[in-house]
């Protein structure tokens, strides 16, 4: 069986990246989900703050994220070339079902965004002071269940989310042309990323909204997916929107977020292992 460590490192690096570059926006998006504010709003409660707390709960996205991009890269790569023995399969059913595997794998990170969760959620600022304080201080009152509330949403969210993007990048691939330069590959991985990337995003952006509300909770009963859905849409009168809240500012975020992850994942991919990129490499 082929070795697949590479596949995790760079996929885990690429997120890396990524986090530290877009975590601002990110967080501006939080606000959003989490109160239902515009983007302005969400910009001015961080204004507020400081630039002291602007990276307040840097740490367990950074840490998830990189975990979960190791997770998502190389655990679709494994189960993929675990679904090439299987000829019944086409190459996009492979990539949906790989995608579905690598998912399965991601959600068992779920405690991380738990505390992301607490510690970008303004009433827990002064409760909790970091990551560890806030992680043991969950375990030890609550136990282990308490990390993993908002699993549900999160494990909905990656299985279609990585269905879409991996089949998606299937496609991307197949329709580019063949004789494109190094650079330009670059380009096309910028772009056709950060464009399925942020569409992919906003077709799950409500299981995101929920996983907010659900995981903003602590030491109270644990509600469904579908109750959360029904108690956030009756807060807006029976508006569905209230679900969408924030897609403007998530979908500008996605475009730089999934096109850094993507054009970094391929080109780390190129130059530390056999790239998983049909097109040729350029001569030097």
């Amino acid at each position: 069986m082929e070795d697949h460590s590479v596949e995790f490192v760079c996929g885990g690096a690429a997120a890396f990246i990524n986090v530290l570059v877009v975590f601002p926006l990110h967080k501006s998006i939080f606000i959003q989900q989490l109160h239902g504010v515009s983007w302005p709003d969400a910009v001015n409660l961080l204004k507020r703050d400081g630039l002291a707390l602007l990276f307040r709960g840097v740490l367990p996205p950074l840490m998830q994220r990189s975990c979960s991009g190791a997770l998502m890269f190389g655990g679709q790569s494994f189960s993929e070339n675990l679904l090439h023995k299987n000829s019944t399969f086409s190459q996009l059913q492979k990539k949906t079902l790989s995608g579905v595997y690598a998912a399965f794998l991601e959600s068992a990170l779920t405690p991380f965004e738990r505390v992301q969760t607490i510690l970008q959620t303004s009433q827990y600022n002064k409760v909790y002071q970091n990551t560890f304080r806030a992680t043991l201080s969950l375990y030890n009152s609550h136990g282990i269940k308490e990390l993993y509330r908002g699993f549900t949403p999160v494990l909905y969210r990656s299985c279609f989310g990585n269905a879409l993007y991996f089949s998606g990048r299937q496609v991307t691939k197949d329709v580019a042309p063949e004789s494109l330069l190094y650079y330009e590959r670059r380009v096309h991985d910028f772009v056709s990323g950060s464009l399925l990337g942020a569409c992919v995003s906003a077709a799950t952006f409500p299981m995101n909204v929920v996983k907010a509300r659900i995981q903003s909770q602590i030491g109270v009963p644990y509600a469904s997916v579908t109750r959360t859905i029904i108690a956030l849409v009756s807060e807006e009168k029976g508006n569905i929107l209230r679900l969408y809240r924030g897609v403007p500012a998530n979908f500008l975020r996605s475009l730089i977020s999934w096109g850094i992850i993507t054009m970094s994942y391929e080109w780390l991919l190129e130059h530390f292992g056999e790239s998983s990129n049909e097109f040729p490499v350029p001569p030097p």
